[in-house]
């Protein structure tokens, strides 16, 4: 997650840029980059946004993780896509979409014929942590944590909250790993843009 903020501090300061940035991670490694980013370089940041995060894996993740990425490896991408997708989405959502969710057009679909990426990305999410420098954390922080969550659960996010000096949390109880559906979408930016026009 330090190489990909790494990244984005180099290029914001290529391009010279000059008002702070909002950072948002809806879900997964978004986050870690943001913890990464506002750690590194707080100058640059106005305000930080994490939901479905994590500041340290647990054995719990880690073993997740590890499956996500061994029945990719031993079962193949499409059996990878459906056992991801049960995962992170609510049963409604999922029944309702899975003709959208699962196939060649589907989510993950960037993993497809790309292994090597998979593990990469793996790699780096066990590799994340940034639970013992959380209470460095200066900027407006804004944790989300959603309540029906299977992979990143307030059990990995509460933490977060509770590490950082003055961080808002937030409950979504009818949410899973993704924000998906209109309902869902309306209640993340209220929270959200509640939260922004604040900081």
């Amino acid at each position: 997650m330090k190489l990909y903020a790494d990244d984005l501090i180099a290029l914001l300061d290529q391009l010279g840029w000059k008002k702070r940035v909002y950072l948002i991670g809806p879900v997964g490694m978004g986050c870690g980059v943001a913890q990464e980013v506002v750690l590194s370089r707080p100058d640059l940041v106005r305000s930080m946004v994490n939901m479905g995060c994590w500041s340290s894996v647990d054995d719990y993740l880690r073993d997740q993780l590890e499956l996500f990425r061994t029945v990719h490896r031993e079962v193949g991408f499409y059996a990878f896509q459906q056992f991801v997708c049960v995962y992170s989405f609510l049963p409604e959502f999922y029944n309702q979409n899975k003709h959208r969710l699962l196939g060649p057009d589907g989510e993950w679909g960037e993993l497809r014929d790309n292994y090597v990426t998979h593990e990469r990305l793996v790699d780096a999410c066990l590799a994340h942590n940034t639970a013992d420098r959380l209470k460095d954390i200066t900027v407006p922080t804004l944790v989300i944590h959603a309540a029906k969550d299977m992979v990143t659960s307030p059990r990995t996010t509460l933490p977060i909250e509770q590490g950082i000096p003055d961080a808002e949390g937030v409950m979504m109880k009818d949410t899973a790993h993704v924000v998906a559906g209109k309902d869902q979408k309306i209640e993340f930016c209220n929270i959200l843009f509640s939260f922004l026009d604040k900081h």
